[in-house]
């Protein structure tokens, strides 16, 4: 059966549905960067305020996991945010994004977050196969970690619980290291697609949130579920949509 529902009725449904979104959000989110936007040189962070600059070759408008993501060339481009309160990372955290790998040029970074005295958290991509490559108060050594390099989406994603720093790659966790730096109340800064300063990320990114706690491994495994489309919005419910679904990478 069709439906034929005025544009205008359509618009005030999805618009009452984002406001509801908002208000419900996880609380414990305390940055979000949805990477939706298709013009300027901005990417903004609609939960803390702590806004991404583009620079060089970053590009708004990607096709993404959802909706549009940012594209790095490799090369020179990367994203800064400057000035941001970095003490959660005193604490438990959890950091979460989409990443789409698809160039390969020297040893590619992908995060670095701290403050004018320390790096409290990155991560580097193996020179050799592209291995995710955890930082915490020191290099992870590489270990069995799968390769990013298969054309395929990832959800990346680095917990903090105690004195534990954990990456997840699609909600299995890869690899593990103490981590007893703490964070600071001083101006922060995050990189994004870069780290170490010379290494670049090639590839598509979208949807980084981090949350002021550590998850568990259900809650990281929820974040990619099936997408619904408009038609089947109604039908779900509102509550299956406020979960901000993620569609669950496939192969190509």
């Amino acid at each position: 059966m069709c439906m034929n529902i005025p544009k205008w009725l359509a618009g005030l449904i999805l618009l009452s549905l984002a406001l509801l979104h908002a208000a419900t959000l996880d609380p414990s989110i305390i940055h979000q960067w949805t990477l939706n936007e298709t013009s300027g040189t901005t990417a903004y962070d609609f939960v803390g305020g702590w806004n991404f600059q583009l620079n060089r070759g970053a590009t708004l408008g990607a096709p993404a996991i959802e909706g549009t993501g940012i594209a790095l060339n490799g090369a020179n481009g990367y994203l800064l945010a400057r000035g941001g309160d970095v003490s959660f990372l005193e604490s438990n955290f959890t950091i979460t994004l989409w990443v789409l790998y698809n160039t390969f040029a020297g040893k590619p970074g992908l995060l670095q977050m701290g403050d004018s005295a320390s790096v409290f958290v990155g991560v580097d991509l193996s020179y050799a196969d592209v291995q995710p490559d955890l930082e915490a108060s020191k290099i992870a050594p590489i270990n069995s970690t799968p390769s990013l390099n298969d054309g395929k989406w990832h959800l990346l994603s680095i917990v903090r619980s105690g004195s534990l720093a954990t990456m997840y790659l699609d909600f299995t966790p890869v690899q593990s290291v103490a981590d007893t730096e703490q964070g600071s109340t001083a101006p922060g800064f995050f990189y994004l697609g870069l780290n170490d300063a010379t290494h670049f990320f090639g590839g598509t990114v979208d949807d980084v949130t981090i949350y002021d706690r550590a998850l568990s491994q259900s809650e990281i495994a929820a974040q990619a579920v099936p997408e619904p489309g408009g038609a089947g919005l109604l039908g779900l419910g509102v509550a299956a949509w406020l979960r901000r679904p993620r569609k669950i990478p496939t192969a190509t």
